[in-house]
């Protein structure tokens, strides 16, 4: 406990930067002024839960309301038929769990729908009251009564079951946060290197996932390969093995395609993409007889010279194009603000947000990238002038106790960052700030 509580050791600095209770609104506001914040903060959570939906990030939850409108309307009979027996204890009990499981999901800036899993049984509770008591009272019926109220009721829970079931495998799958957070990209990929003619090698290229991941052992199990990733491996676009080579390029490595086409001439490009235009993976495929003459072993004519060495990461050359300096200008100038944003963060909380000296973006992820919680004092954080958040944005580095926010380069004009992390070498040079 006094680990957590001393602020030095950062334990508790993710909660404080999420909690509304942490923030300047809240700090410098009266006793009614906090009122309207807890007020504010309820109905956007009741909204979310009961009607409208909020999307986790995290676990994929929340494309629309956590109960569907068959099951709300039981709810709210249910409530009204335990405050009606609310000297049972039991009852009460159901109402108590369902007010106060929430309260830590109200009192945090970006509170998420698995913060209130606990939940789930009692509301169940509350929707089978009403139920309950219609099953109870058909018992005294007439028997054409006592079997319409049975098939009704049955007719009730059947529908709550079609529209959850319905929403969960029809709809659910299409959504903009279900190819997010079951990774559609990897799914599809994988897919793609199972349906693979032959026995080429992969050559694979990921920020977020590596070749080993479970997804591509279950879906090509059979196919072999090799991480080359910045992340996860040796960047690299040499094709070093014999025989036939596949590159598999997924986010943010897809510009790489072009590269390795240009490098290596003669093969098969595969794009695909979602129907709503975004991109989800480039493969190409060279086959051998594409880098060497099966005569002689030389190099075809017309194939590529060899590519760069393991060791070498290929780099676009920094040239200055129409409005870099400009762009620069912008990115120095948002760089600066990022930073004076860290400062006031330490200030109230100790230390720096913590990425565990890993490098992020600086919310292309909200509920995986530290440096979202800049946003209570930036508000909108800054995007880069081209507009490619997970491409060519901002990306932030720390330890809690130091930190590094770098940006694109694209002129001389201002000075080159001192530091370039293996994450980001697919540029030719950065722009940077650091603290303390």
């Amino acid at each position: 406990i006094l680990y957590a509580a001393d602020s030095n050791n950062s334990y508790l600095s993710h909660h404080r930067g999420l909690s509304i209770l942490e923030t300047d609104e809240w700090e410098a506001g009266g006793l009614l002024d906090r009122a309207d914040i807890l007020v504010d903060a309820t109905g956007d959570y009741l909204s979310a839960v009961f009607w409208s939906g909020a999307p986790d990030g995290a676990d994929g939850a929340g494309h629309q309301a956590m109960v569907d409108r068959v099951s709300l309307a039981l709810l709210i009979v249910g409530v009204g038929i335990l405050l009606w027996r609310w000297r049972q204890p039991g009852l009460v009990a159901v109402l108590l769990m369902v007010a106060l499981i929430p309260s830590a999901t109200i009192i945090t800036t970006n509170g998420t729908f698995r913060q209130s899993l606990g939940m789930v049984p009692f509301l169940a509770v509350l929707a089978a009251a009403p139920l309950a008591l219609w099953w109870d009272g058909a018992k005294g019926l007439s028997l054409p009564w006592r079997n319409a109220s049975y098939a009704a009721i049955a007719m009730i829970v059947a529908s709550v079951g079609y529209l959850n079931l319905n929403s969960y495998f029809n709809e659910f799958p299409d959504t903009p946060i279900a190819r997010f957070v079951f990774g559609e990209p990897l799914t599809e990929a994988s897919v793609y290197m199972h349906d693979l003619a032959g026995d080429p090698y992969v050559y694979f290229y990921s920020g977020r996932w590596s070749f080993d991941y479970e997804t591509r052992r279950f879906l090509a199990a059979d196919r072999e390969g090799e991480d080359r990733s910045n992340e996860f491996g040796t960047f690299s676009l040499e094709p070093d093995r014999a025989g036939d080579v596949v590159y598999v390029f997924l986010d943010p490595y897809l510009d790489q395609a072009d590269e390795v086409e240009r490098l290596f001439p003669g093969g098969t490009r595969f794009d695909s993409g979602d129907d709503d235009g975004s991109v989800q993976f480039h493969a190409y495929f060279l086959p051998q007889a594409a880098r060497f003459d099966e005569r002689g072993g030389t190099p075809a004519p017309g194939a590529a010279t060899p590519g760069p060495s393991a060791t070498q990461v290929v780099r676009p050359t920094a040239t200055t194009g129409p409005g870099a300096e400009q762009r620069d200008a912008v990115r120095q100038q948002d760089l600066e603000a990022i930073q004076e944003a860290l400062a006031e963060y330490r200030e109230e909380n100790g230390s720096y947000p913590d990425t565990g000296g890993g490098v992020q973006s600086l919310c292309v992820f909200a509920e995986l990238d530290a440096a979202c919680v800049l946003r209570d004092f930036l508000g909108a954080l800054p995007q880069d002038p081209l507009g490619n958040g997970p491409n060519d944005g901002y990306w932030y580095q720390s330890t809690g106790a130091e930190f590094t926010v770098y940006a694109l380069r694209e002129s001389a004009q201002l000075p080159e960052c001192p530091e370039q992390p293996a994450h980001l070498a697919r540029f030719a040079s950065l722009l940077c700030v650091q603290g303390p």
